[in-house]
């Protein structure tokens, strides 16, 4: 929530520790990702043609119904569709365009819900704010990588929004909560190589 202190962790990362890119989560207390507030943190991002990986955290509502399965079989994938869209909304990607975006897990429920999203193309102030014109020529400029997605429909449905050279590989290795995270990064490897959607 401090911008100011994220671009200096930005420089200091970027400048001094020479690493590839940064990380941001999903949201930030109240705020997802795209909120207008954070536009000085993604003018910095911008302006030096940062690689941003994002991650998802957990929904932090409260007085939500209570569900029993462990949350992270669906928040995790819902919380990244909420950012994305909410950097949709906000116009993130159009005005700051050297960003390169990295999305989690096929991008969550997008591929699937891009028929609803594009109703933004039919809404003008929306449509101009999206580079293209277009929800689907905004997310065709993403990267996605394909950890935890890894059988044909999710891989099928990422094939629809997504550029071929913008899937990457993923496996979430060591954070997943499987009991044992080197058997899925194995599973995740098969699920790649075996997918019948790839040319060579």
């Amino acid at each position: 929530p401090d911008v100011g202190a994220a671009i200096r962790e930005v420089e200091h990362s970027l400048d001094v520790l020479k690493l590839e890119g940064v990380c941001l989560l999903t949201h930030v207390g109240t705020r997802h990702l795209g909120h207008t507030d954070e536009d000085e943190l993604y003018a910095e991002l911008d302006r030096r043609n940062a690689v941003v990986f994002v991650h998802p955290l957990r929904n932090q509502a409260t007085n939500m119904p209570v569900y029993t399965y462990p949350s992270g079989m669906t928040e995790l994938v819902l919380d990244t569709t909420r950012a994305i869209h909410n950097l949709l909304w906000n116009g993130t990607f159009a005005k700051f365009p050297n960003i390169r975006w990295i999305m989690p897990h096929g991008g969550g429920t997008v591929p699937f819900l891009i028929y609803r999203m594009s109703a933004m193309d039919n809404h003008p102030k929306a449509r101009e704010r999206l580079p293209g014109g277009t929800v689907r020529s905004a997310l065709r400029t993403l990267y996605y990588d394909v950890a935890e997605i890894n059988a044909p429909g999710p891989l099928r449905c990422l094939m629809d929004i997504a550029e071929p050279s913008h899937i990457l590989f993923g496996s979430d290795f060591p954070f997943s909560r499987h009991t044992n995270p080197a058997q899925d990064v194995r599973d995740t490897i098969a699920g790649f190589s075996a997918f019948d959607g790839w040319d060579e």
